[in-house]
């Protein structure tokens, strides 16, 4: 007795196993997308020439006079970093369990290799560009260096405590490339088409749409927190300096970390704006080769139903969770201006 064949509409999924042929790699290019807007980013704020040196230098002309509220206003600044990097290590933990959960839902075998090989690559060169830009103390490296370097410089930092500061920051800035990456990967993942021999099933296109979305969450909710993390690491040694010279170099805290927030905010949208509209079109293609008995009796109902339509109105969730990095700075900034009265009340 021979086995019922699947409807189009049924919901199992088999992984694939078998490795990508070079004239499936073009699924890909949103993956590539974003490490092209990640490198521009890199390159644009190196070219800026920006010393944040001055960080540095301000609390090392007034060390010498510490006064109370000086003592208060750095603990505060401490504390809400101490809260970032709580914040950052638990998201950044649960979004590479989960994308590591939907590359293994999605791959085995030789496709997984040939994804887990990419995404090493990935992960060695970031971590051999944090390696140079510490090195020659690029401007990004100024991020983590300034603030480094003016609580070296604090009569309120001993070194004991800046040590175990640098054992908190070291692994921050190492997760900081692989999860983001491991993020990345679940993408990618989601984008790889099912085998040539595999049937095409309606019910594949609502599936990965779900997990395109899961990887878009994952993505914002990391580029999130290291945005908070970022604003708070820079903010801290500017409670080491008089009051009347903060807001400058407050302001300068916040525009820097408002680029960055910019530049995730457009790698969230090279990955998953062209990704959506391509398991939206093979969606429509489906449809229309599907037999009559198999389809829909509403295809246009159907796609909105399922989340495969790519107008803005049907997207609005996900533009604000895109939108959300370039927002967490601004919000940042405004969440610390209030917690500092807060605490010190």
């Amino acid at each position: 007795m021979n086995a019922p064949t699947p409807s189009p509409l049924d919901d199992s999924a088999q992984p694939r196993r078998t490795g990508l042929t070079v004239a499936e790699l073009p699924a890909l290019l949103p993956g590539a997308a974003v490490v092209c807007v990640l490198l521009l980013a890199h390159v644009l704020f190196g070219l800026s020439g920006l010393d944040l040196q001055d960080l540095h230098a301000a609390t090392i002309a007034e060390r010498a006079a510490v006064a109370p509220a000086m003592r208060l206003g750095e603990a505060e600044a401490r504390t809400l970093w101490l809260a970032t990097a709580l914040l950052y290590l638990v998201v950044n933990a649960g979004a590479a369990t989960a994308a590591c959960w939907i590359v293994g839902r999605r791959l085995r075998g030789a496709c997984l290799r040939q994804l887990a090989v990419a995404t090493a690559a990935v992960c060695a060169a970031g971590v051999i560009h944090l390696v140079l830009a510490a090195a020659f103390r690029w401007p990004v490296a100024g991020i983590f260096l300034s603030t480094r370097d003016a609580l070296a410089d604090s009569p309120l930092v001993g070194a004991g405590q800046l040590a175990g500061f640098e054992w908190i920051v070291g692994p921050i800035n190492i997760l900081s490339v692989l999860v983001p990456a491991t993020v990345l990967a679940a993408g990618c993942a989601v984008l790889v088409p099912p085998a040539p021999d595999t049937p095409r099933r309606l019910s594949e296109f609502p599936r990965r749409m779900r997990l395109l979305r899961d990887v878009l969450n994952a993505a914002s909710a990391i580029l999130v927190v290291g945005v908070f993390h970022m604003l708070a690491w820079l903010r801290w040694p500017i409670a080491l300096i008089d009051p009347s010279r903060q807001a400058d170099l407050q302001a300068l805290a916040t525009a820097i970390v408002f680029y960055w927030g910019t530049a995730f905010t457009l790698m969230i949208a090279a990955l998953y704006v062209p990704a959506a509209a391509m398991l939206s079109r093979q969606a429509e293609a489906a449809l229309r080769q599907a037999r009559p008995e198999d389809r829909p009796e509403d295809p246009t109902a159907w796609l909105r139903q399922q989340g495969l339509t790519i107008m803005p109105a049907q997207q609005l969730p996900q533009i604000v969770v895109m939108l959300a990095p370039l927002l967490a700075g601004p919000l940042g900034s405004a969440l610390s201006g209030f917690a500092q009265p807060v605490l010190g009340s």
